[in-house]
């Protein structure tokens, strides 16, 4: 298996593999060009002529889910900002109607979007279930043929196998069209669990050219499987640009916090949405001392807590941030948090803001209540995208609490925002984060999460700004991802 990742960084583009090396990007007929940057008319092919890439995807934003698969839509961009021609097809979009296809430029991408499940499934009646799955496939595979016929793609990339992947597999049967997958699902090995599925996804990640997962611990997670497969680790796209350190200062100059609350933003609190894979935000805090700031409002019940006056008396409250959803499966981990945070309150004065919403929201509200640290915990729902850069600017550091993750796309959003992190070793982190970047600690334990905020409010002041936007523009921005995928279609093509 071949990795992207070194220690947990992308790997530099290797001549041999046909691709450009550092600092170089692909230019016209093939040749790299010594701009380090990609541009229009860069991408390869024969002749100079631009590679056409369809994105099948699993997951994609719309307009009442604006987070969903927001890594799809950000990869797309960076390949044609990179010079490639691309398409995607979303068949799974809930807000279009029934036997209804809806054709569009987005920002220069065209995108084919249907609805081919016409409805939720019904889990009481499994035979039912498993025609109308049987239906979508066929009216997904009927809307790819028409994307792929108007499109004429070079080559195929699915996102998530499930469903994405498999239908790639049947729809490349019989034709000269190379696919890749890349892999997101931290739940992969719960679909294998069932005979069929495992029987399909088998299938999909063997014929594929190239099997790409988000990170080193899903690649293990695949590998466990035994299949024979083509492995390569690439990390999510995060747009970088989106977020800067706070007071707009680019990377980490400037003055610090503007001092505004969180209800001055303009934000509907009623927001809806499902998972929240959008974050970040920064503060004065690094190099300043934290002791100096005024104290906010709101912070009685970690005022209740007691502690010390020398543990609470003279310290600002800490602004925390969590980004993510409040589902019933609770893999956010919000169930460590919430008491750990409880615990902390007797030494130090916070306030923390959650992003995010789900059927188990109502529960962390009565459960803060119960710990007495309603007064410090803000739950915002789920914020449009837009929102998300002024809220991490706002924040003092951000905390990833996840039982499991592939990725994290939450912990580099708040990387280019020059905040550092605490995170929960729980698959995707341990690739993300450094020591110059933030913390990891033991998923699963509120122990461990009470001696990270501890520990992250000590070294606050040692976390530079510019070393964190660096961090993660060098590594998971559009530019470097972009010239790292056009390598890998390069390598898919040729196989």
């Amino acid at each position: 298996m071949e990795r992207a990742f070194t220690e947990g960084f992308p790997r530099s583009l290797c001549d041999e593999g046909g691709a450009c090396s550092e600092g170089e990007a692909w230019g016209e007929s093939g040749a790299c060009s010594e701009s380090g940057v990609c541009s229009e008319g860069g991408a390869w092919g024969e002749g100079g002529l631009s590679l056409r890439v369809l994105i099948l995807s699993s997951w994609y934003p719309n307009t009442p889910n604006p987070v969903k698969g927001v890594f799809v839509r950000e990869q797309a961009r960076a390949l044609r900002a990179c010079g490639l021609e691309v398409g995607v097809v979303y068949p799974f979009d809930e807000e279009i109607p029934a036997g209804v296809v809806r054709r569009a430029d987005e920002e220069g991408i065209v995108t084919w979007r249907a609805n081919s499940l016409g409805g939720p499934l019904n889990s009481r009646q499994p035979f039912r279930r498993r025609w109308a799955r049987l239906s979508s496939y066929h009216s997904a595979l009927k809307l790819l043929r028409q994307a792929a016929g108007q499109f004429q793609p070079d080559i195929l990339h699915a996102h998530v196998a499930y469903p994405a992947g498999i239908l790639a597999y049947f729809f490349t049967r019989g034709r000269e069209l190379p696919y890749v997958v890349t892999e997101h699902m931290s739940y992969l090995r719960d679909y294998t669990a069932k005979w069929q599925h495992r029987i399909l996804l088998k299938a999909a990640f063997e014929k594929a050219r190239l099997v790409i997962p988000v990170s080193p611990a899903l690649a293990g997670q695949i590998e466990s499987l035994g299949w024979n497969l083509n492995l390569r680790v690439l990390p999510n796209v995060v747009d970088t640009a989106r977020f800067t350190p706070n007071g707009g200062r680019g990377a980490g100059e400037g003055s610090g916090r503007r001092g505004t609350d969180a209800e001055q933003d303009g934000v509907n609190p009623g927001h809806r949405g499902t998972d929240a894979e959008q974050g970040g935000a920064g503060s004065e805090r690094r190099g300043t001392d934290p002791r100096q700031d005024e104290a906010a409002p709101g912070q009685d019940g970690a005022d209740r807590e007691g502690g010390t006056k020398e543990g609470i008396e003279g310290l600002r409250p800490l602004r925390l941030l969590f980004v993510g959803g409040m589902d019933e499966t609770e893999v956010k981990g919000l169930q460590f948090l919430l008491p750990a945070l409880a615990r902390f309150a007797r030494e130090r004065r916070f306030r923390l803001e959650l992003i995010g919403d789900g059927s188990m929201r109502k529960h962390y509200e009565v459960r803060a209540r119960e710990l007495g640290i309603e007064g410090s915990c803000r739950f915002r729902g789920v914020l449009p995208p837009q929102k998300m850069p002024e809220r991490y600017r706002e924040a003092d550091f951000l905390v990833l609490s996840s039982l499991k993750e592939t990725f994290g796309c939450v912990l580099i959003e708040a990387m280019a925002s020059g905040l550092p992190v605490l995170a929960t070793a729980c698959g995707g982190p341990e690739s993300l984060v450094t020591g110059e970047t933030g913390l990891l600690v033991k998923p699963g334990s509120s122990e461990a999460l009470l001696d990270g905020m501890r520990e992250m409010a000590r070294k606050l002041p040692e976390y530079e700004p510019a070393v964190l936007r660096a961090y993660a523009d060098a590594h998971f921005g559009p530019k470097a991802l972009a010239r790292e995928l056009k390598g890998i279609y390069r390598d898919a093509l040729v196989r």
